[in-house]
């Protein structure tokens, strides 16, 4: 991880979202807003539910949580429509 941030950095190139996934219901954990490899204001989380093993390309944009980092540093759930829109 660190080697990315110094290449990312060096190349000046952000990371914009992060996906990941949860057994079951799609949702933004507190272990994920803790542990989340992005910090900026406005960086993306996508949650996937049931591992993704139901989500194809199609159903991504409904089947996943869609998460935005606010200049509270707090994560804040959008509807995917929203964010499709902002981006």
């Amino acid at each position: 991880m660190a080697a990315l941030l110094t290449y990312l950095r060096e190349s000046r190139l952000q990371v914009v979202a992060q996906v990941h996934s949860h057994p079951y219901d799609a949702f933004h954990s507190r272990a994920d807003d803790m542990w989340a490899i992005i910090r900026h204001i406005g960086a993306l989380s996508l949650v996937v539910p049931s591992f993704g093993l139901q989500t194809t390309a199609e159903t991504f944009v409904n089947d996943a949580a869609v998460y935005v980092l606010f200049a509270d540093n707090q994560w804040h759930q959008v509807p995917a429509a929203r964010v499709l829109r902002c981006y």
